[in-house]
């Protein structure tokens, strides 16, 4: 799923909001924005700036 939303090790992404429902995500990957699920959100890696 990351692969075909070219999301990679290194690749900036910005956390849009959290649902409250179901822990999904909407988050932004240069000018595409998406929803992820919350299993998929506590598998990945953040770093803040």
């Amino acid at each position: 799923y990351l692969d075909k939303r070219n999301i990679t090790i290194g690749t900036k992404i910005n956390v849009l909001g959290k649902e409250f429902f179901d822990g999904s995500m909407i988050i932004q990957v240069g000018k595409d924005q998406f929803f992820i699920s919350k299993k998929i959100a506590e598998n990945l890696y953040v770093q803040t700036n």
